[in-house]
């Protein structure tokens, strides 16, 4: 996988604060990565936010333990925001290029943060999305 291909994730899925969605990718040679992601009605409706973090291997356990995460960077990580009564999440085009990685991962989670204390008082976020990386 890499130079000269395509792949995509994409899926429709519900996130609780806890939960997340991952897609990896794997490979050499990438160029860009798109992402797109549209909310559904029921998730505008609970408020619920969602955010995306792009991110090496090297920095899934430190992701995943919320410990010494070091990509806590507006250029790793973004997300939804709701407007006039609407979750506005713009497509995204990352060069990755300017990384250099191999295995890197696009996760979506239930906002603002899985690691901090749950937060009942949220909906779910409820969406479908897509990543195209070549």
């Amino acid at each position: 996988t890499g130079e000269d291909e395509e792949l995509v994730c994409e899926d429709t899925t519900t996130l609780t604060q806890y939960e997340v969605f991952e897609c990896e990718f794997t490979g050499t040679g990438w160029t860009q990565a798109d992402i797109y992601v549209q909310s559904t009605e029921s998730s505008r409706e609970s408020g619920a936010n969602i955010w995306m973090y792009i991110f090496p291997l090297e920095q899934y356990d430190s992701w995943v333990n919320c410990e010494d995460f070091e990509m806590n960077h507006p250029q790793y990580y973004w997300w939804g925001s709701d407007s006039n009564g609407g979750l506005i999440i713009p497509a995204r085009e990352i060069n990755l290029e300017n990384f250099g990685w191999g295995t890197f991962y696009v996760v979506f989670e239930r906002g603002p943060d899985s690691c901090d204390e749950e937060d009942d008082s949220l909906g779910v976020a409820e969406f479908s999305f897509k990543v195209v990386v070549t």
